[in-house]
């Protein structure tokens, strides 16, 4: 038994650092610290990043890709929700 895999979420990852985006260069070291104790140990890690850099976290090192971001996601879901009230009648 052990560790899995490790899923790195920048946004998650900024904001519980104190940062307001993950963009900031400490963040990026921090996603470079856990990225590399999961090479050392021969553990899965993912990220989810923008379209412009999958190819530079590929490179990285990165198993797990995902482009997109949760923020993306529940709007879909609150767009579906409404349409499915609407429809059941229910505003």
């Amino acid at each position: 038994l052990g560790v899995g895999g490790i899923f790195i979420g920048p946004s998650d990852l900024s904001t519980a650092m104190g940062y307001t985006a993950p963009a900031a260069p400490e963040v990026e070291a921090a996603i470079q610290e856990v990225l590399a104790a999961c090479l050392e140990h021969d553990v899965p890690c993912a990220i989810t990043t923008n379209a412009r850099t999958v190819q530079q976290r590929i490179e990285q090192g990165f198993r797990f890709v995902t482009v997109g971001v949760d923020s993306g996601l529940s709007a879909g879901a609150s767009s579906a929700l409404r349409l499915g009230r609407e429809a059941a009648g229910q505003n």
